[in-house]
C-alpha cells in the first residue's frame, strides 16, 4: 500500500494542502499501478532557492523540486522512490498569476504530479520529451479531479444523488431500478414530486418544477432503456400532469402557493399570479414528456401536443434569452427529435442559434465564477447536432479547463447562489447541490475527454 510522507518546514497554514498533495501523488502512483512511498517536503522561499543552488547550480527560486531515488525510474514494490519539495507560497503566487479564479489547490496537485512523473523518469528536456510527459500529466491531473469530486459524493450526496453517481460512474453499484426505488421515496400518491427533489424549495407536496426534476432523472438514466413506460413512476407523472393540477389549462404553473409555506430560494417563491405563468419553464419539457411517453388514445395526450405546438410557437417568435426556459425547449428537442410530426427545421435552426448566443455572450471566463452560463449547464454531449458550432467547442474547452483549476480541495465546486432567507436551510441545500453539481461537472468532463 502506497504512503505520502508530508513535512510541513514552512508557515503553519499550509497544512490545509495536505490532501491535495496526497491525493494527486496516490492517484498518480496508481496511474502505473505501483506501490511506492514518497517522501514531500514545504517548505519557504529561502530552502528551496538553497536547494536549487546547491543541486542544480541555479541560485533563484522555483516552485518544485524532484530527487529520485531510482535514475531509471524503475523500482522494487512499496520501494522509497524519492523526495518532493514544493515552495508553497511561491505556488500560491503562480496560481494568482495564472488566472484569478485558478485555485492554489489546483497548483499544488498540478506541482505534486509533475513531480511523481519526474520521479518515473519522466523529463521535458525535449519537444517530444515534454510532449509525452504534459499527457500523462494532464490523464492524472483529470483522475485527481474525479477521485476529489467521488470522495466529496460519498462524503455528502443524498442516497438519491449518490445512486446517480455510482449508475453513471460505477455500473456495477447501482442499477436503474435501485434509482427508480429511491426516486419513488420523493413521489406523492398523485403521482407529482416534492420534498425537495429540487433543492432549492422545500415544500413536500407536489409541484411542476419538482416533477420535472424526477423527469431530467429519468431522462439521465435512460429508463425506458430497461422498464416499460407503464412504471410505477413515469405511470405517476403522467397521471400527475393530466390531473389539471397545477395547471392553468394552457401552462403547468411555474411556483405554487404552497412553496411560501416552507423554506424556498426567492426565485421559488409563489406570487399572486402564479396561474398565469409567463414563462414556458417547466411547460414545454413536461408536455414533451407526456406526448414521448403517454399512449396517443390517452384522454390527455391532444392537450399535451397542443401545448407542444403553441410552446414552438412562442418559441420561434422571438429570442431565446433565459437559460432555464431554453433548457425546457432543449429537453423538448431531444423528446421529440425522433417522432416524424416534429422534425422541424426551422425549430432546430433557431435553437441552436439561441444555444449559441447564451453561450457565447457568456464566454467571459472572468464571469464563470458567478451565476453564468456555461456549457456544462446544458448537458452537452459531442453527438447532438445542437452544440456542433466551432465557437461553442473553444468554449467547452475553456470550461474543462477551468473546472480543473476552480474545483475546491474537498473535491467540490462552489454554489454560485445564494438565497435571502433561510440561510440555515440554505447550508444544508447548497450541500446537496455540490454533489448535485459534482456528478454534472463530471459527466461533462468525461464526455469531452477530460
Amino acid at each position: 500500500m502506497s504512503k505520502i510522507f508530508i513535512d510541513n518546514r514552512a508557515d503553519v497554514a499550509y497544512k490545509k494542502y495536505f490532501h491535495d498533495c496526497e491525493i494527486s501523488a496516490l492517484v498518480a502512483l496508481s496511474y502505473f499501478g505501483k506501490d511506492a512511498n514518497i517522501s514531500v517536503s514545504f517548505v519557504t522561499e529561502e530552502e528551496i532557492r538553497l536547494l536549487n543552488k546547491n543541486y542544480r547550480g541555479i541560485d533563484s527560486v522555483t516552485d518544485v523540486l524532484s530527487f529520485p531515488a531510482y535514475d531509471s525510474g524503475e523500482f522494487p514494490c512499496g520501494a522509497e522512490i524519492g523526495d518532493i519539495v514544493i515552495c508553497i507560497s511561491r505556488a500560491e503566487k503562480q496560481a494568482k498569476e495564472q488566472n484569478f479564479w485558478c485555485r492554489s489547490e489546483y497548483e499544488i496537485s498540478l506541482l505534486t504530479v509533475h513531480s511523481v512523473l519526474h520521479l518515473f523518469g519522466y523529463d521535458h528536456a525535449t519537444d517530444e520529451d515534454e510532449k509525452k510527459m504534459f499527457a500523462i500529466q494532464d490523464t492524472i491531473l483529470s483522475r485527481v479531479v474525479h477521485e476529489k469530486a467521488q470522495r466529496f459524493v460519498y462524503r455528502n450526496a443524498r442516497p438519491i444523488d449518490l445512486a446517480q453517481f455510482k449508475y453513471h460512474f460505477e455500473h456495477s453499484k447501482a442499477t436503474v431500478k435501485e434509482i427508480l426505488d429511491i426516486l419513488s421515496d420523493y413521489q406523492n400518491s398523485d403521482g407529482g414530486f416534492g420534498h425537495a427533489l429540487e433543492a432549492d424549495a422545500l415544500n413536500p407536496y407536489s409541484s411542476p418544477i419538482q416533477t420535472e426534476a424526477a423527469i431530467e432523472i429519468l431522462r439521465e438514466i435512460s429508463v425506458y432503456e430497461y422498464y416499460d413506460k407503464a412504471n410505477t413512476v413515469a405511470k405517476g407523472i403522467l397521471d400527475f400532469l393530466s390531473s389539471g393540477e397545477c395547471f392553468s389549462g394552457k401552462k403547468w404553473y411555474y411556483a405554487v402557493p404552497e412553496n411560501n409555506n416552507y423554506p424556498h430560494a426567492q426565485w421559488w417563491h409563489c406570487s399572486d399570479n402564479y396561474e398565469n405563468p409567463s414563462t414556458y419553464n417547466p411547460t414545454a419539457s413536461l408536455a414533451s414528456f407526456f406526448v414521448s411517453n403517454a399512449d396517443n388514445n390517452h384522454p390527455f395526450f391532444k392537450t399535451a401536443e397542443r401545448i407542444v405546438a403553441e410552446s414552438i410557437e412562442a418559441f420561434m417568435s422571438a429570442p431565446m434569452k433565459d437559460m432555464h426556459e431554453l433548457v425546457c425547449y432543449i429537453n423538448l428537442f431531444h423528446d421529440l427529435q425522433n417522432l416524424p410530426l416534429y422534425q422541424n427545421a426551422d425549430f432546430t435552426n433557431k435553437l441552436k442559434e439561441d444555444i449559441k448566443n447564451i453561450i457565447c455572450d457568456n464566454s467571459n471566463i472572468d464571469c464563470w465564477t458567478e451565476y453564468a452560463v456555461t456549457p456544462s449547464f446544458f448537458n452537452i454531449k459531442k453527438n447532438s447536432p445542437l452544440y456542433c458550432d466551432k465557437e461553442i467547442q473553444q468554449i467547452i474547452q475553456q470550461e474543462c479547463k477551468f473546472l480543473k483549476e476552480t474545483q475546491n480541495s474537498d473535491g467540490s465546486w462552489d454554489v454560485s447562489w445564494k438565497w435571502i432567507n433561510y440561510p440555515n436551510e440554505f447550508a444544508v441545500s447548497a450541500n446537496w447541490w455540490r454533489s448535485i453539481i459534482c456528478i454534472k461537472k463530471l459527466l461533462f468532463l468525461r464526455e469531452f475527454g477530460y
